[in-house]
């Protein structure tokens, strides 16, 4: 099994976006009502981290095992921060 943690390309948008609605959906099914849930859609998630990706608004991780996207994380540094070694995780998925 090869294990890589490397930074996400606009190419791993699809991906990244499946993890993040299908592990949302996993994750508060029952303690959310599902509408809510299902307000988190892939078009709106991809739009989301192709933005944030390309225009490089934080740093976007990939958890990458034998050639398949199992995870990823967000972070950057908080806008009341600026140019401290401060930084804040935002987001945090694994594949559920």
């Amino acid at each position: 099994m090869n294990f890589r943690v490397r930074k996400a390309l606009p190419s791993d948008v699809e991906k990244i976006a499946n993890i993040h609605v299908n592990s949302w959906a996993y994750a508060y099914s029952g303690l959310m009502p599902q509408r809510f849930i299902e307000s988190y859609t892939l078009e709106k998630r991809r739009k989301l981290w192709l933005n944030t990706i390309e225009r490089n608004l934080a740093e976007v991780l990939v958890a990458d095992c034998d050639g398949r996207l199992t995870g990823f994380l967000c972070f950057g540094q908080p806008k009341y921060l600026k140019g401290t070694d401060v930084y804040e995780l935002s987001s945090i998925y694994n594949r559920p």
